[in-house]
Parts: structure tokens; sequence; C-alpha cells
């Protein structure tokens, strides 16, 4: 969620992009809030609450195989990204993302030949020292 958060830092200067970061931010926020309600539900199903702390379970032993089991089909749920991938060359230079962020984000840009992954462009590689 760091690199979302970036995202949600950024203040590009294009009016669309700003829009359409908003949108992807705000989805993503929403995603990771409904994934924290199922990962709660997934706890109360087999786990016991920690007297005095609240939120806090423990996994018994014997439910540790069923909730590992409930916890990566849950992580294996696909969803569906609102929006099309950005051109990495569209926001050179009004997005200050780290080569990290880019990586993370590696799914929502493209580079000018439309491949995915985006990476940095040239100048930004440049800005950076030469970092992928």
């Amino acid at each position: 969620m760091n690199a979302i958060a970036a995202l949600g830092d950024a203040k590009p200067k294009s009016p669309k992009l700003a829009y359409k970061l908003g949108r992807i931010v705000k989805f993503a926020r929403d995603e990771a809030g409904t994934l924290a309600d199922a990962q709660t539900k997934l706890l109360e199903l087999h786990g016991t609450p920690v007297d005095g702390m609240p939120g806090q379970f423990e996994i018994p032993a014997e439910n540790r195989a069923a909730f590992n089991a409930g916890w990566k089909d849950l992580l294996s749920t696909e969803i569906e990204w609102w929006g099309d991938p950005i051109d990495v060359g569209t926001v050179d230079g009004d997005l200050a993302l780290s080569v990290a962020d880019y990586a993370a984000l590696g799914w929502l840009f493209t580079d000018s030949d439309g491949k995915p992954g985006g990476g940095k462009s040239e100048s930004q590689r440049e800005r950076t020292g030469g970092e992928q």
C-alpha cells in the first residue's frame, strides 16, 4: 500500500491524470478495507480473541491449516482495477515516485510502446542516476 499512498500524495499538473490517480487510490483503499474485513471474518471463524487486546486473535494449532487455506484462498481472489494503464511517458516529471514505487505499480504503467510495466522514462533515469 505504500506505493498507492505515494500515488495519493502525488500532485500531478494534469487534471486528467489527477482524476485518474484519485480514482485508482480510492479504489485501492476501498479494496484494502474490504480485504481487512474479510481477514477479520476469517480470524473470527478460526481463532479465539486475545483477552485485553481488541481485534487480536490467536489461531489454535488445530485450526491453523484451515485458517492458512482460507487465507491463501482469500489472497488468490482476483480483482479488476478501474481504468486503463497509464503511459509512463505522459507523466514524465509530473509524478515524484521512487524506483520502488514504479516497480510496485508496474501493473499500472505501460511504456510508450504499450508494453506493461512502464518502468522509468529516459529523463527519469537521468534524474535518478540511471536507476531503472
